[in-house]
């Protein structure tokens, strides 16, 4: 059993929240956080511009871009401007196994991402239990049967009642290829009481999606003063990242 403690730092695929990069450049950047699901949509693209270092952390959204979603199946998409900096699908919805091009036009330049979908990984059982290492906490425990022979990447999010735990939950399948996966699930800042709703969404994801997520995690909990930013999934040095992926969920109220 392997547990999950990494940072979370945005919200789910449909949350209208603006990715927080702890930037260590002096110019500005732009700032791009994208997920598209083979959920039902609609699904957002969010665009912000970095501020200087010696500047408060308040990134200001990027209005009037143009953002185009393709696939290779030969369907193209304009996303629409809902908000200020946050883009949507009106009638886009992903299909595991193809190829997503994202391409974003600020300014006269384009910034591009490619992800491909994986297939979906079915949650089997879900529960809970008290935290190992502190009894006294309720952590929650997924089960899932790890596809065999292909490489495979996660992240699992999970919500408790109406608050999204704050995080970052990524691993592989590098010891458990082909294996009954048991995952545990617990976030020190949320607290599980009998009679809450907890909702797990499991994530299947490409691996650059996975080092992003997973660099992320490492930079939050670094106690460094000037790490590097992860490394971004788009092109023309935009910072953040693109990410197709395939998701099936399951809940269970606390005993």
């Amino acid at each position: 059993m392997r547990f999950v403690l990494l940072a979370l730092f945005l919200g789910l695929s449909a949350c209208e929240k603006v990715l927080d990069i702890d930037l260590k450049d002096a110019e500005p950047r732009i700032i791009i956080e994208a997920n598209l699901s083979d959920q039902p949509g609609p699904h957002s693209v969010i665009i912000s511009r970095s501020v200087g270092f010696n500047d408060l952390n308040d990134f200001p959204m990027v209005r009037g871009a143009k953002v185009t979603l393709t696939d290779n199946a030969g369907n193209s998409e304009d996303l629409l401007e809902t908000k200020p900096g946050i883009y949507q699908t009106s009638n886009f919805m992903g299909v595991p196994g193809r190829t997503y091009v994202l391409n974003v036009l600020i300014d006269g330049v384009t910034y591009s991402a490619i992800s491909v979908m994986p297939q979906p990984v079915p949650i089997l059982k879900i529960s809970t239990e008290p935290f190992q290492f502190e009894p006294s906490r309720t952590a929650v425990k997924f089960e899932f049967q790890e596809p065999g022979g292909i490489k495979n990447y996660y992240r699992a999010m999970y919500r408790v009642n109406d608050t999204l735990s704050t995080q970052i939950n990524v691993f592989s399948d590098e010891f458990n290829d082909g294996k009954y996966v048991d995952e545990i699930l617990i976030d020190m800042d949320l607290e599980l009481d009998p009679g809450d709703s907890v909702n797990v969404k499991l994530q299947a994801i490409d691996e650059y999606v996975f080092r992003f997520h997973r660099e992320q995690s490492r930079l939050d909990n670094s106690q460094s003063s000037s790490p590097a930013n992860p490394k971004s999934t788009f092109t023309n040095g935009a910072l953040g990242y693109f990410s197709a992926h395939a998701e099936t969920s399951a809940g269970i109220v606390v005993p």
